[in-house]
Formats: structure tokens, C-alpha cells, sequence
């Protein structure tokens, strides 16, 4: 009998997005990285161990909002990156403490360099 073993990255990435378009883009990249992604377009969940967060603020619920507010105060360590049309107000970046903020619009190329970006930075 043989056993296939499928490598497990021990880097995991969750996407909190409705967009499809971008967190198909955004994951199909993180995978590349070799990272385990976590897409949530529903209800969001936190992934253990997570190091990075990206949260399209344009797609997701407001009542979301609070809840990457818990997950940095819970895990300052995660890395988050925000991307949105238009830029917070200065309580939700104070509350959400983003690593680095993308904004709409952006080519897959500029999105592509920041995830590297934050991939090197380790």
C-alpha cells in the first residue's frame, strides 16, 4: 500500500473578502509563496496561527469591522493588510493597526509586489 503525503506549509494566510476576482488573485499568489490560505467571503473566521490577514474592507460586512479589531488584539503579531477604495477613518486604523494599506484601484502587479514584500519581511 502507498501513501501519498502532501506537504503542509506551517505559513497560513486568511483572506477576508466578497470579492471573488481579488481573493482568487490574492490567494492563487499566497499559494505560489507556499503559504495555506484561508478565504472566508461569509463569516469571518480566524485561522490558528495565521501570520497574514488581508481584508478587502470594500467587500466585506460592516459588522465585520469589529472583528479584525478582536483578532489584533487577540494576535498582534498577524500581519494586516488592508485594501479598500477609500482610506479608514483614523479610529479603525488605530483599532485594526494594519501592516500596510493597498488602495483601490491597483493593478495584480502592485498587489503581487506587496505580498512579496511582505513575504521578505519576515
Amino acid at each position: 500500500m502507498t501513501a501519498i503525503v502532501h506537504a503542509v506549509s506551517s505559513r497560513r494566510a486568511l483572506i477576508w473578502s466578497g470579492d471573488a476576482a481579488f481573493f482568487g488573485a490574492a490567494r492563487d499568489h499566497l499559494r505560489r509563496l507556499e503559504f495555506d490560505v484561508t478565504v472566508c467571503s461569509d463569516t469571518p473566521v480566524m485561522h490558528a496561527r495565521a501570520e497574514l490577514m488581508i481584508v478587502d474592507i470594500d467587500a466585506i460586512a460592516p459588522h465585520w469591522w469589529k472583528s479584525i479589531a478582536a483578532v489584533r488584539t487577540y494576535d498582534k503579531s498577524i500581519r494586516v493588510l488592508l485594501v479598500g477604495s477609500r482610506w479608514p477613518t483614523y479610529a479603525r486604523f488605530r483599532a485594526w493597526q494594519p501592516y500596510a494599506y493597498l488602495q483601490k484601484p491597483f493593478s495584480a502587479e502592485h498587489l503581487m509586489r506587496v505580498l512579496e514584500y511582505l513575504k521578505a519581511d519576515e
